[in-house]
């Protein structure tokens, strides 16, 4: 047990607001926190300024950054939560204090390696994409040492309920910290987490861990086809498993072949990730995006906003297995399936954030935002550099797609740096796409880099120096990169 100062930053009145929020909207994007325990946890703390570790103090705030960050300003003023300016990110400052004064490195906890999953739901928003990558380090490696990589085989002799509940919370955080390493090996060709040394098994398809069961025996798994707050989890496991298996065939590559042949040799392997990852679409549909009607207000918050997600996650998936190709499908018929299946997601994940333009909630999830800026300039560039008609119907469409989406992104009540530039750049491009010189097929990427980097000390690659039609396509994810916008 450790006394500690009650934070000021919400009153307990106010957190309780927020903490029911996030448990009817948030919990299926990690589930690794059991609520009827966390609760009472929160009420010792709030009337006694006790808590049983330093690090559940990180937790705590971690879990008010993430709902109230999810929260639209008119759910704010319903819920009679303040909405001034600055507050979810001094929650996120003070959870990052919090991990610091628990001495989180050197003092093991796993509510310190909770606390910094959480983050990965709002770090991006507040310029933390660098710091984040760190903490997910340290993360794994505090789990590590925690034994939780190496659970063994599920016990088929019956265990005490907190034994059992303790086991599924490590099953799940284990789970959430491999699939987020593996979404990273696109942004870092690397990996820390190697399947071949952990013998922790899935956590269960249940609701038991966030205590919401209603069964007998919580943790029970239920039909595979009936969604649950694990059902999300689980199918993105899958898609990351495509990224590490993807990263494992490509990274082999001879080096005494020709650039030609691993080009090739690398878009056998693109293809065949993608079409994994259109099968994980495809099975995973009937748990994460049932078509039930998302209006009927007997539907469970979160279940409603599953088959955003999802949807929108797997197009972006797709995206990024296919991006090196990108530009070079746009001038050579070889990679064309690239160029069909790229502008395909792009318009899928524009089609969906303009289905749930009227829910914020829903905006607000995650990379939504991010992965909508990354859909606009696939498109935009798409229309800038091919040498299709521009004034095709498709064409029109997705212009009109993109239109309507920056109008989406410029009301969304995120405000990052991230989402700032990634509008810039969308406004750049179609200017540049309504240009009378578009017929000479020329994009100055030099242009687009002194116009977004706002400090001028920033570094752009070399490949930005010349114009699009000079540098290579396989610099596309360099290029993303150096704009700040690759959100995993």
């Amino acid at each position: 047990m450790a006394k500690v100062a009650v934070g000021d930053l919400l009153s307990p009145q106010h957190a309780i607001a927020v903490l029911e929020y996030h448990r009817q909207w948030l919990v299926w994007t990690y589930n690794f926190i059991h609520w009827p325990y966390f609760i009472e946890e929160c009420q010792v703390y709030w009337s006694e300024g006790i808590v049983k570790e330093k690090a559940w103090v990180a937790l705590y705030y971690a879990m008010l950054c993430v709902g109230l960050h999810h929260m639209s300003t008119d759910q704010r003023i319903q819920l009679g939560v303040p909405t001034e300016s600055g507050l979810t990110e001094r929650l996120y400052r003070q959870c990052l204090s919090s991990l610091s004064d628990a001495q989180y490195v050197g003092v093991h906890s796993l509510r310190s390696v909770q606390a910094i999953c959480l983050l990965v739901l709002c770090a991006h928003d507040f310029d933390g994409s660098n710091n984040l990558t760190v903490l997910l380090s340290s993360a794994i490696r505090i789990a590590q040492a925690l034994g939780i990589h190496r659970l063994g085989p599920d016990a088929l002799t019956s265990k005490s309920p907190e034994d059992m509940l303790q086991r599924e919370i490590s099953k799940s955080i284990w789970m959430f910290l491999t699939t987020q390493d593996w979404f990273l090996i696109p942004f870092s060709s690397a990996y820390s987490i190697s399947p071949r040394h952990c013998t922790t098994p899935l956590p269960s398809n249940c609701n038991g861990i966030a205590g919401f069961s209603g069964q007998i025996e919580p943790f029970d798994p239920v039909r595979s086809d009936q969604p649950t707050h694990m059902s999300f989890l689980l199918a993105m496991f899958k898609v990351s498993e495509v990224y590490r298996s993807f990263f494992d065939e490509t990274i082999t590559l001879s080096e005494s072949q020709s650039k030609e042949r691993n080009l090739r040799t690398l878009y056998e392997q693109v293809l065949k990730a993608d079409a994994e990852l259109k099968a994980i679409h495809r099975s995973e549909s009937r748990t994460t995006q049932p078509r039930y009607d998302l209006r009927d207000p007997q539907m469970s918050h979160w279940l409603q906003r599953q088959r955003y997600h999802f949807t929108i996650s797997v197009a972006h998936k797709r995206l990024t297995v296919h991006h090196a190709f990108f530009l070079k499908s746009l001038v050579d018929n070889w990679y064309n399936y690239t160029k069909v299946a790229c502008i395909a997601c792009a318009r899928t994940i524009l089609t969906e954030l303009r289905s749930i333009s009227g829910d914020g909630p829903s905006q607000n999830l995650w990379t939504i935002t991010a992965h909508a800026v990354s859909a606009s300039v696939i498109l935009l560039l798409a229309m800038l550099l091919s040498e299709d008609d521009g004034s095709c119907d498709d064409a029109v469409a997705s212009r009109q797609l993109v239109c309507d989406s920056l109008e989406i992104l410029r009301r969304s009540t995120k405000s990052s740096s991230m989402t700032t530039r990634g509008i810039d750049l969308i406004e750049l491009l179609l200017t540049k796409s309504n240009a009378a010189s578009l017929t000479s097929r020329a994009l100055d990427v030099k242009e687009i880099a002194a116009y977004l980097a706002a400090d001028k000390s920033r570094s752009f690659p070399a490949a930005m120096t010349e114009s699009v039609g000079q540098f290579d396509p396989v610099d596309l994810d360099e290029w993303m990169h150096s704009l700040g916008m690759d959100v995993p």
